[in-house]
């Protein structure tokens, strides 16, 4: 929702008569490398007014990392952290082209200001000034000659066309002439030439010119990662380079599934675009091959908290109404029945939190609630699972994920037969929680999910996979 056309992007204004600055922009908040804060603390003397809170937070993440086998994926604990900042600074770099394409635009803010223990973390840097990820996902945003291929969607299903529109930035006052040559690579790194333009006519105080509109890629066939790259006179200091993410909807045909749905009504539509699945309302005493339970949140909700991207806080967990699977699906599952509960809600992550330990599934120690304002911001990260096939794996979830701070949130779990798929915390917390887990309860498997917004290709992928290994897991089918 952030570039759509060239007449339809956040940061474009169209009025002439005034001075446009934007301030304090929809940054994207991320946590400090409290590794490397600890080690400059002590480099300079040992002594910090925030040096616990780092050592804290630091613990936190160690011990998650190592209990819910996340080593692999994140051998230290600056990977992690790094991994999360990157989020915050490519979003930073598609906000400040979108601010430059528009001529209209005088100048713009980042929230630079530090993070500190005491208020926020969204700044570009931490309290010691260092950067949290690669800076040059910003700085090449800046740069006062910059080709730009404004993407129209970064993830897209197999078959898709890409669609661009090219432009050239120019702040030297000067002309500048040659080729821009646009080109892109698939997965098996064969490269395809997109096309080749002019640079325009230099306009004095013209900062920006749109090249060509709808440039589209040939169908994009195969699933992983395609790279575009614009470049000026083969300059490659100053490319574009963009990463569209494709994906197989459904990799693997299904079996013929029986799925019964118990709440919800958005997660019935999306099942059954799900080739394979005969989806229907629960109702006790019949078999099922798979149930589905979802709390789901109301259309005024999900307008506020998702698409409106605003603080959208619900009450704290001591206060929520919890929402409870039936027990007659609760019974089904510890007889066999493989379950995916979706938990769009805190009180349905509460709910189901509750229920499940009761049950003996895990230990639930509470939900680590959602952020507390936007400019301190939450984040997931991934690991490598059959449930995340096809999808980035083993980060931060990325902008690719565009999961929204704002409705996030996890449960704080633990236990011998439970298994943490993607991790999730906030600022300032030394809890670190699981928006997607999994594990045995009975003779049954489960999957548990808090993760909302999601991009809806890589929701749609999500939910295939979990049907299809759900399925696999059955005693029932397998039987």
């Amino acid at each position: 929702v952030y570039y759509q056309s060239p007449d339809k992007f956040l940061y474009r204004s169209t009025d002439r008569t005034e001075i446009v600055e934007w301030g304090e922009m929809k940054g994207a908040a991320s946590p400090d490398n409290h590794a490397l804060l600890i080690q400059q603390i002590k480099e300079h003397g040992g002594k910090s007014y925030d040096l616990r809170d780092h050592e804290q937070i630091l613990a936190a993440y160690e011990k998650f990392l190592d209990d819910f086998g996340f080593r692999k994926a994140f051998p230290t604990e600056t990977g992690v952290f790094k991994s999360l900042a990157l989020r915050a600074y490519q979003s930073w770099g598609q906000f400040m082209e979108n601010v430059r394409i528009c001529d209209v635009n005088d100048y713009s803010a980042i929230s630079g200001w530090e993070s500190t223990a005491i208020e926020n973390h969204s700044g570009l840097v931490d309290n010691m000034r260092d950067f949290k990820s690669n800076p040059e996902w910003v700085a090449k945003t800046m740069l006062p000659v910059r080709p730009v291929a404004k993407h129209r969607h970064l993830v897209l299903n197999t078959g898709d066309r890409g669609s661009f529109d090219i432009y050239l930035l120019n702040d030297t006052g000067k002309p500048v002439t040659g080729k821009l040559n646009f080109t892109i690579t698939s997965p098996d790194g064969s490269v395809t030439r997109l096309g080749e333009y002019t640079a325009p006519e230099y306009k004095r105080d013209h900062l920006s010119y749109l090249v060509q509109k709808e440039v589209s890629t040939p169908a994009l066939n195969r699933p992983g990662v395609w790279r575009t790259n614009l470049q000026l006179n083969g300059a490659q200091s100053s490319s574009h380079v963009c990463e569209l993410w494709v994906v197989d909807p459904l990799p693997h045909p299904l079996p013929r599934l029986r799925v019964g749905v118990a709440g919800g009504n958005t997660i019935v539509d999306k099942l059954r675009r799900i080739s394979g699945l005969h989806v229907e309302p629960f109702s006790a005493g019949e078999h099922y091959d798979v149930i589905v339970a979802a709390a789901q949140l109301t259309p005024e909700q999900r307008k506020v908290s998702i698409e409106g991207g605003k603080a959208w806080k619900t009450m704290k967990p001591e206060t929520l109404v919890p929402v409870h699977l039936p027990s007659e699906v609760l019974s089904a599952l510890q007889s066999g029945t493989p379950l995916f509960a979706f938990a769009e809600t805190d009180g349905g992550a509460e709910g189901y939190g509750r229920q499940m330990a009761k049950a003996g599934a895990f230990n639930y120690h509470g939900l680590v609630g959602p952020q507390r304002a936007s400019w301190m911001g939450s984040w997931y990260f991934v690991r490598e699972h059959s449930l995340y096939s096809g999808m980035p794996v083993n980060q931060g979830m990325s902008i690719h994920y565009q999961v929204k701070g704002s409705s996030s949130d996890g449960w704080r779990v633990d236990g011998k037969n439970v298994e943490v798929i993607v991790g999730y915390s906030r600022d300032h917390d030394r809890h670190i929680g699981a928006g997607t887990i999994t594990g045995r309860l009975g003779k049954g498997r489960y999957v548990m999910h808090r993760i909302i917004g999601m991009h809806p290709v890589f929701e749609q992928r999500f939910l295939a996979n979990c049907m299809a290994w759900l399925a696999r897991q059955s005693p029932l089918l397998q039987s």
